[in-house]
């Protein structure tokens, strides 16, 4: 199986300010073989460092963007849009539909309203989607929000699929999850995986597609070689279990870790 990370932000405080290549390249490469076997992939936040971006571009590594600023950035310093994972909820409908026309990798859609955006620009395109799923707040509604997602187990999630499927140039190809301490959050890693690879199973036997692409991503930081290992073991021990559970062939695992400041 293959696991693609998104480096914590805080990995920053490594490589700021040291002007060598190659001690940013050994500070990389050291990060990056603390998740090995798994691939690795990194937020935009971390373009702006010349060194990085050179050993981001050089490697042909996946950046997760998650605001248009980081979007610009990313183009800025080179990053072929098809190694790019965007995320609509930090964009408006204006930048969705440039999102579109850049044909970008993969774009994670978390209401309607991104779905009817990326349909909204007339191109000959075909998008790769990914549906956020989120947990179903006790009192809150299950209508889809920019913030959760698509609930998980409602009819909204399943709507969202059938939309998708209904149009020429979408194409979903699989869903993500947040892992967190707000309440639309997962609480853990297994947690998520359960959840994604069950919505994952429904969706095949209802519509007979098969998805094979798994996003996860969380606000927790990963700072030393020894929690990545664990982090990395423990998503990918989840994920056997359940596609044993489910018989479901194994999907392409992708972790976008995330830091809440810059150090």
């Amino acid at each position: 199986m293959k696991v693609s990370v998104t480096l914590s932000m805080s990995i920053r405080s490594l490589v700021r300010g040291r002007g060598e290549f190659a001690e940013t390249n050994a500070h990389l490469g050291v990060w990056q073989d603390s998740w090995s076997p798994n691939q690795v992939a990194f937020p935009a936040s971390l373009l702006g460092d010349k060194a990085v971006e050179r050993w981001l571009t050089q490697h042909h590594a996946v950046v997760d963007v998650r605001r248009f600023a980081e979007l610009n950035r990313a183009l800025a310093a080179g990053i072929d849009p098809s190694l790019m994972t965007v995320h609509c909820s930090g964009f408006d409908v204006a930048q969705i539909w440039r999102i579109a026309g850049l044909g970008v990798g993969r774009v994670v859609v978390s209401s309607d309203e991104h779905i009817d955006a990326i349909t909204g620009r007339l191109d000959s395109k075909v998008h790769n989607v990914i549906l956020r799923i989120g947990e179903a707040t006790p009192s809150g509604p299950t209508r889809p929000c920019a913030e959760r997602g698509f609930a998980r187990e409602s009819s909204a999630a399943d709507l969202a699929a059938e939309r998708v499927f209904a149009h020429p140039s979408l194409k979903l190809i699989g869903l993500h999850g947040e892992i967190g301490c707000a309440e639309v959050d997962f609480v853990s890693g297994s947690a998520a995986v359960g959840c994604l690879m069950a919505q994952m199973d429904l969706i095949r036997r209802q519509s007979g597609v098969l998805l094979t692409a798994l996003s996860l991503g969380t606000t927790r930081q990963y700072a030393d070689e020894t929690l990545n290992r664990r982090c990395a073991t423990e998503i990918a021990e989840s994920v056997d279990d359940a596609c044993a559970i489910f018989r479901y062939p194994r999907p392409v695992v992708s972790v976008a870790v995330f830091a809440s400041t810059l150090e």
